[in-house]
């Protein structure tokens, strides 16, 4: 893609899809690269993209369909290219002017044929503690080599366990992993800050690509 503008990614999309064998033992990757961004009318025309995009993996499967997109250069739309990888469980690379693309093309595929867990769920087990506003909302597959931070806030205290679970070879398979969840913990605060970064970035997002409402600015 070269910045035509959003048909062209819809026709690309859609192209890509057609020769992907229906499988669920084999998953489909779509790569979808560009050094442009694309020429959208405001929101709309983003928002029919992503449309197209949870709706095909909604029908294909969650593990039937990957999409990473990959931004060239400094002018890309950032913000849709996140949004296309974060809706089907792929990840979003993106390639500086000066760095070598081979190589970068390399390490992807290496780290892509190698899923370690994939359709991820985090959540705490008990009474104690609730987590709330997580940080990616979609969480991405984990893949070897490749680290997932997420961000949240949680209410209420104490010894509590997180289960994390996933699909490993179309087993489901749970970590679980005790710890404590203090009410208070200043040595820590710069958390706080990450979290609001990431929340308020997440709430742009969200404005940018889907159009403004009052809940959102709110």
């Amino acid at each position: 893609h070269r910045g035509e503008g959003a048909g062209i990614i819809l026709v690309a999309i859609d192209g890509a899809l057609a020769t992907l064998p229906k499988d669920p033992e084999r998953p489909g990757f779509i790569i979808f690269m560009t050094d442009g961004k694309p020429t959208m009318g405001e929101t709309t025309e983003s928002r029919k993209l992503l449309a197209k995009v949870e709706k095909a993996r909604a029908e294909r499967g969650a593990d039937s369909l990957r999409l990473f997109t990959w931004g060239v250069g400094y002018d890309v739309d950032t913000h849709l290219l996140d949004a296309m990888a974060g809706l089907a469980g792929g990840v979003s690379e993106y390639v500086r002017p000066e760095e070598d693309i081979a190589t970068k093309v390399a390490a992807f595929a290496n780290k892509a044929s190698q899923p370690v867990l994939t359709g991820l769920d985090l959540k705490a087990l008990g009474d104690k503690v609730q987590l709330v506003n997580l940080q990616p909302r979609r969480m991405p597959d984990l893949y070897a080599g490749s680290q997932l931070v997420i961000l949240g806030r949680y209410t209420g205290e104490g010894d509590i366990a997180l289960q994390l679970g996933g699909r490993v070879n179309g087993k489901t398979e749970t970590f679980t992993y005790e710890g404590k969840f203090a009410a208070a913990e200043p040595m820590y605060a710069f958390i706080e800050l990450l979290w609001a970064q990431r929340r308020i970035g997440d709430l742009l997002d969200q404005i940018r690509l889907q159009g403004e409402t009052k809940e959102l600015v709110d």
